[in-house]
């Protein structure tokens, strides 16, 4: 028969900062919907451009009960990045790597960082001048050479390596595994055109967009520098932002093409005997608040199956799908493994995108 008795946000500027607390408040004026529904609500004021921001919540109850959110409380806060104005003009970011170990090797065989930048306009563009860098300070620290164009649907490859003598496309700076901000820039040295603020990266894992040129940012262990993320058919396996969050494993094999073909996955990271669902959707997505501590990669509006499954003795599920109706040329399915009852870690899988070969 508890009920709320005081709810705070506590945040901080910066994660060494002092922690600042706000009352949560159910009057409809703190983004809690309308006053007296149950909701509480609290603001946090407005921060510097660039500032990273933790925050945190506590409740507790007329009876003593306390509960933080998450529950590590200050210990593992939530974040996010105060980031600047963009003005968009078609030329992005389109995917980087900050621990390249086999991946790639630049001119010199030397496995260096690097950034790929994809011209999604209509037209040839003169790149000549632009900006990349890491600091929100210093918006005009590494230019792209003079001459440089990118026709439509082209893309370029800029080394982060520090290493400016070995070629003209070897950037004055490197990427943080640890985490940092990624920041193309106008030829003004004020126009922001694209921004990406990431976390902690792990060894040969991409952060690309699910789309090339725009959606949203996901991680990929199937990087694809230079040239455009998604393959025109067979297999693309993508993961959340935090490469590290999911434990389970989805991947497919052999070509899902019409002739003859099938549509081959397994799913590893199981325990024998652990039971899971092997979703299938029309569509992606990137819902980090359907599922407590993960990250939902496939549109659950647009499901066309599911299909249960259950662990071999080895820890894994697998699947076969025979591929027989010729209107499925080009068709593309997302797919998403979760095991509510995994014995280890967070029991959803990535996401894998099929693309129906001829």
């Amino acid at each position: 028969g508890a009920t709320l008795e005081k709810a705070v946000l506590m945040y901080r500027s910066g994660p060494a900062g002092p922690y600042t607390e706000v009352e949560m408040l159910d009057d409809g004026l703190n983004g809690d919907g309308a006053a007296l529904d149950g909701t509480y609500g609290g603001l946090i004021p407005p921060q510097p451009r660039g500032t990273e921001v933790d925050h945190y919540i506590f409740a507790w109850t007329t009876g003593d009960d306390g509960v933080h959110s998450p529950w590590e409380g200050a210990e593992d806060p939530r974040d996010y990045t105060v980031r600047a104005e963009t003005q968009p003009n078609g030329v992005v970011l389109n995917e980087f790597m900050a621990k390249n170990e086999t991946v790639v090797a630049d001119e010199v065989g030397e496995y260096e960082d690097w950034i790929e930048i994809l011209n999604a306009t209509a037209s040839t563009v003169d790149l000549s001048g632009w900006f990349l860098t890491d600091d929100m300070d210093n918006f005009a620290k590494w230019a792209i050479p003079a001459g440089t164009t990118l026709t439509s649907g082209d893309t370029l490859l800029v080394w982060a390596d520090e290493d400016l003598g070995d070629g003209p496309m070897h950037a004055n700076f490197k990427l943080s595994g640890d985490g940092e901000r990624l920041l193309l820039v106008d030829p003004d040295g004020v126009t922001l055109r694209d921004f990406i603020h990431f976390d902690e990266q792990a060894d040969d894992v991409a952060t690309a967009r699910m789309e090339d040129g725009f959606g949203d940012w996901v991680t990929t262990k199937s990087a694809t520098p230079d040239s455009l993320n998604i393959p025109s058919c067979g297999y693309w396996d993508y993961g959340p932002l935090d490469p590290f969050l999911h434990s389970l494993t989805l991947a497919g094999s052999g070509s899902p093409s019409l002739s003859g073909g099938s549509i081959d996955v397994v799913v590893g990271g199981l325990s024998p005997g652990d039971s899971l669902n092997l979703y299938a959707s029309t569509a992606s997505a990137y819902l980090d608040t359907l599922v407590p501590d993960g990250v939902a990669l496939i549109d659950p509006s647009r499901l066309i199956q599911t299909v249960p499954l259950t662990a071999n003795g080895s820890g894994q599920a697998s699947l076969s799908v025979p591929i027989s109706n010729p209107g499925l040329l080009g068709a593309r399915f997302y797919c998403q493994a979760y095991a509510p009852t995994a014995s280890l870690g967070v029991g959803l899988s990535n996401g894998l995108q099929i693309t129906i070969c001829p």
